[in-house]
């Protein structure tokens, strides 16, 4: 694991925190929450018990053993394969309930199942087998829960000791955090390969805002939904911004507005008044109010990324973000949104709230704390203060194994986590960039832990020796494919400085996913002319879901510490009042690099389907100084500001030109 950078100016390696001795599976809270869940459940049995071993023969019995486990009561009025039928219907609820929230759903059917194993024995005796049968099904699965837990809590007790071991003798380098030491150094040029998958970002943002061409269209519930691709679209762009181009707006600022704006549409949030009938039992179409942080976490740290990249507050003037329905505008800005974050938050039993009613997931609450701590730097307020400790806890305690797999979901009511989830590639090295802005030291421990799995093979390929079932989906359009947990890898490597894995995810998915597709979508009234897909002059296409190319697209604009940066950091001075390339036309003119001292701008200029000159317009620039342009051809040597600081020069582009724009004097 690479530990050092130039980037990490006043930085010294540090020992790894150590992961303590687990006294149990699950965090105190979960505990107090299964507690109570475990409590009920004790108290269904013990009457279903009573009932079964103390009532009279006949519907009373029935009903009982129906309550010990589904359809057991429609075994012992000898209808076994009604009661399969229950058993198999309650399965299928619990599935639903596991994807859409409604708890209700498994009770229901659980105790529809009792009621119908009353009704169809009535006074008859039923099976006297099933007396004990039932009642000895439950203890054997009980004791047989018991026996799993004490076998895993003794496997992960070796596994902390294990992990520890290795632990030790490695370290890693904290990032400079809010007011480091310098600013933050801006990354090379994008190269031709980086412009290509930028592209097909831009021309997806740069379309009319009521145009979702390119997107997967699929559903708006699960992990293929548009807000996910629209606030991964949004990131990717803001950090392009924040490490090659802080000193160009003109159309990387219009994508990104266009990106938060379009969060707004209806068919975006709508969603979310029948996911809360169904799974809260309450008709509240308000996507922001209650849960739901995969919406307003998510947009939160969106809206971070975006002002903090661009400079632009647009979105915390009031009324900024309007929800509008048909009956009722929900009225929020930046500022609003943050206090229903805070509040959601410091109501939540588990210190983190539902993203879909009862479900909780971390990562969704991480970006929300994200999102928080951005508008805490960059408004002066103390949202995050208070909830911290709390949240902190949380991410090693609820929502991870004691030796620190993250634990993908748990439920808010009843405290149980999903099996198997911790054992998945793609959900560890997701916690790395996720929490790099929040618990940095976390998030390289994981990193570390995670990428023993990782090794090159001998055409610089990344091969990943465990791949669990989760693993093996593109979670942005369902499909099998390795795609997603391999950009997922490419991202935290690239946050994490690990740049030999960086680069060996990024050959694996460039030999082995890149499409020939071509685009198709025309960004607004810009036609793309004649592209070949592939190369810098047009976009560059995956065999893979918009959201996982547009997290390959995040991890190529990164680098090290670049969202830990992006969100503890303040902006530069010389970012905003330095002289700056305001306008360029797309997709003619391609930005690869445009940086300010405050003084001078430097540029990297490409030319994005043929040679040609092309106007730019700068701003920011001394009303009626004289600058200096060297680098490229062009109409003129100089250019001269107007009285608002604006300039209009034409340039000519052959190939990549580096331009540099000097005072005169």
């Amino acid at each position: 694991m690479a530990v050092t950078d130039e980037r990490t100016i006043g930085s010294t390696p540090e020992p790894f925190p150590e992961l303590p001795v687990p006294s149990s599976l699950s965090g105190p809270r979960s505990r107090a929450v299964m507690r109570r869940t475990f409590t009920v459940v004790g108290v269904v049995w013990a009457v279903g018990l009573a009932l079964a071993g103390f009532g009279p023969p006949g519907a009373a019995t029935a009903f009982g053993l129906g309550l010990l486990l589904p359809g057991g009561g429609l075994v012992y009025a000898g209808h076994p394969l009604s009661a399969g039928i229950v058993a198999v219907c309650f399965v299928l609820a619990s599935a639903v309930f596991w994807l859409f929230s409604p708890l209700w759903l498994p009770v229901a059917v659980w105790l529809a199942g009792s009621v119908w194993a009353g009704a169809v024995t009535g006074t008859d005796p039923g099976s006297p087998s099933a007396r004990w049968a039932v009642p000895a099904t439950l203890a054997v699965l009980v004791v047989l829960g018991a026996v799993i837990r004490a076998v895993s809590f003794r496997a992960v007790r070796r596994d902390v000791a294990a992990r520890n071991d290795h632990l030790s003798t490695r370290t890693w380098t904290p990032p400079v955090g809010r007011g480091g030491v310098g600013d933050p150094a801006p990354s090379p040029p994008l190269s031709d390969a980086d412009l290509g998958f930028q592209r097909y970002v831009l021309d997806l943002a740069l379309q009319p805002l009521e145009s979702f061409d390119g997107f997967a269209t699929l559903d708006q519930f699960r992990e293929a939904a548009w807000r996910y691709q629209l606030n991964t679209l949004g990131w990717s762009l803001a950090l392009a911004q924040y490490t090659t181009t802080p000193a160009f707006s003109g159309y990387l600022e219009e994508a990104q507005r266009n990106a938060v704006t379009k969060m707004l549409d209806p068919r975006v949030w709508r969603y979310w008044r029948w996911e809360n009938l169904l799974g809260n039992l309450r008709w509240d179409p308000d996507p922001v109010r209650r849960d739901n942080v995969m919406l307003s976490g998510f947009l939160a740290a969106h809206l971070g990324a975006f002002e903090t990249a661009t400079g632009d507050t647009r979105f915390s003037e009031p009324g900024s973000l309007t929800f509008a329905d048909r009956t009722r505008d929900h009225v929020y800005d930046y500022p609003r949104l943050v206090e229903r974050l805070a509040a959601n938050f410091a109501g939540a039993r588990l210190c983190m709230f539902p993203c879909e009613p009862n479900w909780v997931y971390p990562h969704c609450n991480e970006l929300a704390m994200t999102g928080i701590v951005m508008y805490d730097r960059l408004h002066g307020t103390d949202h995050a203060g208070p909830l911290r400790a709390g949240f902190d806890r949380a991410v090693v305690e609820e929502f991870a194994t004691p030796d620190d797999r993250v634990l993908n979901m748990r439920s808010s009511r009843l405290g149980l986590s999903v099996p198997g989830l911790a054992k998945s590639t793609l959900t560890e090295a997701d916690a790395a960039w996720l929490l790099s802005p929040l618990l940095p030291a976390v998030a390289a421990r994981r990193w570390e832990l995670v990428r023993r799995w990782f090794r090159v093979d001998g055409d610089g390929r990344l091969c990943v020796e465990r791949v669990g079932s989760f693993d093996r989906i593109d979670v942005g359009n369902y499909k099998p494919s390795l795609v997603f947990m391999l950009a997922t890898i490419m991202l935290a490597a690239r946050e994490m400085g690990d740049e030999d894995i960086y680069e060996a995810a990024r050959t694996r998915i460039d030999a082995d996913y890149r499409s020939d597709t071509p685009n198709t979508v025309t960004p607004g009234t810009v036609t793309p002319g004649t592209v070949t897909p592939g190369t810098v002059t047009g976009a560059t296409h995956l065999d893979a879901s918009p959201f996982t190319a547009m997290l390959t697209t995040m991890a190529r604009f990164g680098r090290r510490h670049a969202w830990h940066d992006l969100a503890n950091r303040d902006r530069p001075a010389a970012w905003t009042t330095g002289p700056r390339l305001a306008q360029a036309p797309y997709p003619d003119v391609l930005v690869a690099r445009a940086v300010t001292d405050g003084r001078d701008l430097a540029l990297e200029l490409v030319p994005g389907s043929a040679p040609g000159r092309f106007p730019l317009v700068l701003d920011r620039l001394t009303p009626g100084g004289t600058y200096r342009v060297a680098g490229a051809g062009g109409t003129a040597d100089s250019v001269t500001a107007d009285p608002s600081g604006t300039g209009v020069l034409t340039l000519e582009l052959g190939g990549r030109s580096p331009v540099h724009i000097t005072p005169a004097i």
